[in-house]
C-alpha cells in the first residue's frame, strides 16, 4: 500500500495537513475528494493483489553449500573405503607369501630330518665304531634352514594360533640339534668317554625324530588351515645309501685311475 500511495502522489500525512489549512468549502471538498479516492483505490488494489510470499531460508546458496558438503563427505568415505580395501589386500598378500615361505622351509627341514633318520647308520653300528677307535668322529651334515623364521619373526602370527607353538618348538629343537652337531666337531669331543660320545649321537637321533614329527604335524595343519593356497609337500629325490663295501670299491677304482694317470704322465716325454 505504501508503494501505491506514493505512486498516487499523496503522502500518508497529507489529509491531516490539508484539514488544518484554511480554505473555502468548495476547495475543501475538492481536496477531501482528491485525498480520499487514492486510499479507496489502494484498498481495492490491496484486496486483489496476491499476499506477499515468505522468503524461503533454503535458498540457492544454502543448497549449493549443502551439496558441496555432501560431495566432500562422499569423496572422503570413498577414499577411506579404498584405503581400507588396499590395506586388506596388502595384508592378505603378505600373509600368503609368509605362509608359503614358512611351509617350504619347514618342509625342507622336515625332509632333512626324515632323511637323516632313514639313511643314517644305526646307532649300534656307530657305538661299535666309537668303541673300536678313539679318534672316530661320525660325519653329520648340518643343513638346517631358518632364514624365513628368523628374518620374518614379526609375521609369525600369520602361521595360525593352532600351531604357532609347534613352529617355535620345531625351530627350537633344530637349534638343539645344531648345538649337538657342533659339539661333535670340537676337539674336546675326543677326550670324553666312549659312552659320553655315544650319548651325544643318541641325543641327536632323538632330537631328529622329535623334530620330524613336529614338522609333519605343522605341514598337515597348514594344509588344512589354508586350502586356498593348495600347499603340498615337495618331493625330493632320496640320497642313495651306500655300504662300506661300496665305498671301498669306489675308493679302489679311484686309486687305480689315479695310478694309471700318474703312469701315463710319467712315461710321456
Amino acid at each position: 500500500m505504501l508503494a501505491i500511495a506514493l505512486w498516487a502522489g499523496i503522502p500518508r500525512g497529507a489529509p491531516q495537513e490539508m484539514t488544518s489549512t484554511p480554505c473555502n468549502s468548495h476547495n475543501r471538498q475538492s481536496l477531501i475528494k482528491e485525498s480520499i479516492m487514492p486510499y479507496w483505490l489502494c484498498t481495492i488494489l490491496a484486496c486483489h493483489l496476491p499476499p506477499p510470499q515468505p522468503t524461503s531460508w533454503l535458498g540457492p546458496p544454502l543448497v549449493a553449500a549443502a551439496l558441496t558438503v555432501s560431495a566432500t563427505i562422499l569423496l572422503w568415505l570413498a577414499k577411506e573405503w579404498r584405503s581400507d580395501l588396499d590395506e586388506r589386500k596388502k595384508r592378505a598378500e603378505e600373509k600368503e607369501k609368509f605362509v608359503r615361505a614358512l611351509y617350504a622351509e619347514v618342509d625342507f627341514n622336515t625332509h632333512d630330518m626324515e632323511a637323516f633318520i632313514e639313511l643314517s647308520a644305526s646307532l649300534g653300528e656307530v657305538t661299535r665304531k666309537i668303541k673300536e677307535k678313539d679318534d672316530f668322529i661320525p660325519h653329520i651334515t648340518d643343513q638346517r634352514h631358518k632364514d624365513v623364521y628368523k628374518s620374518q619373526i614379526g609375521l609369525l602370527h600369520h602361521a595360525g594360533d593352532d600351531y604357532i607353538a609347534d613352529v617355535v618348538t620345531f625351530y627350537g629343537v633344530m637349534e638343539k640339534i645344531g648345538t649337538e652337531i657342533q659339539g661333535v666337531y670340537l676337539s674336546s669331543y675326543k677326550t670324553i668317554s666312549p659312552e659320553g660320545r655315544v650319548s651325544v649321537i643318541d641325543d641327536i637321533v632323538k632330537f631328529a625324530f622329535e623334530c620330524a614329527g613336529i614338522g609333519q604335524s605343522i605341514l598337515a595343519e597348514m594344509e588344512r588351515s589354508y586350502p586356498e593356497y593348495k600347499l603340498k609337500r615337495r618331493k625330493r629325490r632320496a640320497a642313495e645309501v651306500q655300504s662300506d663295501a661300496d665305498l671301498r670299491t669306489r675308493m679302489t677304482d679311484l686309486e687305480s685311475d689315479l695310478n694309471r694317470a700318474r703312469s701315463t704322465h710319467g712315461e710321456s716325454p
